[in-house]
């Protein structure tokens, strides 16, 4: 009697294999004349599969390219990128921040702290034949979502990329970089996990760690669209907010932000245990639980306090708030009211107080600001029984 199985990997890009058993459960050196029509079945799908996903790698491939910064031809930092558009014989490529930084930021990236060399030559390694090594131009860079465009001049794109505003959590992706003309590969998936309080925002996670050299590069689907930007070692920014911000740059010739003066993260991140726990002490299940608030804020004016909830039924990520902040500045802009403007733009936010077990509504003020939000921390200095704040 012959017993086979069809081994079908977690990694849509490990080669799957029938293994077929004797009597004994020892396998066998060669394939039996019989095999098991449904296993084969199954074995000839996940083999087919296994060849789709590696064509889908192949092609995406074909846009992501390696950049180096240097300044007075020291290397400052390698790193990867997107070749995103192509006209009139010069390229635009999507890649981090990171490749310019000069002066890293705090542990805590709200801190602030970092700086950059926007002024380094950047050089770009094109997918010719004879690995050709080209000048680029930076043309923009944005310190608060960490991402900038060089401009680089070039033969037509072969392959252009499909950008993808969804994304879901534990789906499976690729992670596409180089190390100069090297294809750096990772299969991994999208995490369940928000931002932490010394992270943005806007970032996404992987269950990978990827070089500094793939930074830039993209996150892709299994059908080779690009669902985000690698920005770290192990966080990404979604293509829903890079799509938003560009438009804002290409429309306006800015990317403002409102500063909420707040760290925040969503529910729907969180541990079962934790989730569980909320929704039966304060009957919430959706929203932003405040992680801290700046010292001087009008977040703080209003009361605000760690440990809040923000807008419990209209957000559930730290990510669909930054999206909906873009929007907002987007419908701001569209009225003339910019980065310049004396007017104050005012945000609607829903808060439940957990320390009163109250909802409310507070109405925040803020100004469109092209800078890099700062959450300053309040420090309470105690002398001879007096709190000095």
């Amino acid at each position: 009697m012959v017993a086979a199985t069809a081994f079908v990997p977690n990694s849509p890009v490990r080669m799957p294999y029938l293994v077929e058993y004797d009597s004994k459960g020892q396998p066998l050196p060669e394939p039996s004349v019989s095999q098991d029509p449904e296993l084969s079945r199954a074995y000839l799908n996940a083999y087919q599969q296994y060849y789709e996903r590696i064509d889908t790698i192949l092609k995406a491939s074909k846009f992501v390219l390696g950049l180096s910064a240097y300044i007075d031809d020291v290397l400052l930092r390698q790193s990867s990128g997107i070749l995103m558009e192509w006209n009139e014989d010069k390229g635009t490529i999507l890649t981090s921040a990171h490749l310019f930084c000069s002066r890293p930021p705090n542990v805590d990236v709200w801190l602030g702290g970092q700086e950059y060399a926007r002024d380094a030559e950047v050089r770009v390694q094109l997918l010719h034949i004879d690995d050709v090594e080209v000048r680029g131009q930076l043309i923009y860079l944005d310190e608060q979502y960490g991402f900038a465009l060089i401009s680089v001049p070039m033969d037509p794109a072969e392959t252009l990329p499909r950008f993808c505003n969804e994304l879901i959590f534990s789906e499976d992706i690729f992670l596409l970089g180089r190390d100069r003309w090297d294809l750096q590969i990772e299969n991994c998936k999208v995490m369940n996990k928000g931002a932490g309080s010394y992270q943005h925002h806007h970032y996404m996670y992987f269950d990978a760690v990827v070089s500094g050299c793939c930074f830039g590069g993209a996150v892709i689907n299994l059908e080779g669209v690009v669902i985000g930007l690698i920005a770290s070692a192990i966080e990404f920014i979604p293509s829903s907010t890079i799509l938003k911000c560009l438009h804002l740059w290409r429309t306006f010739n800015c990317i403002p932000r409102i500063h909420l003066g707040m760290k925040l993260f969503g529910i729907k991140c969180l541990n079962l245990k934790s989730k569980e726990k909320i929704s039966r002490k304060y009957h919430i299940d959706a929203g932003l639980i405040v992680l801290e608030v700046s010292g001087g804020s009008n977040a703080e004016t209003h009361g605000v306090r760690i440990g809040d909830t923000v807008n419990r039924e209209c957000i559930a990520t730290a990510i669909q708030l930054e999206n909906m902040l873009l929007d907002t500045c987007k419908g701001y802009l569209e009225k003339g009211i910019g980065c310049d403007s004396d007017k104050d733009v005012v945000l609607v936010l829903d808060v439940f107080n957990t320390t009163k077990r109250l909802p409310g509504r507070i109405h925040l003020t803020a100004k469109l600001s092209r800078g890099v939000e700062i959450i300053e921390r309040v420090r309470i200095s105690v002398y001879l029984g007096y709190a000095l704040f």
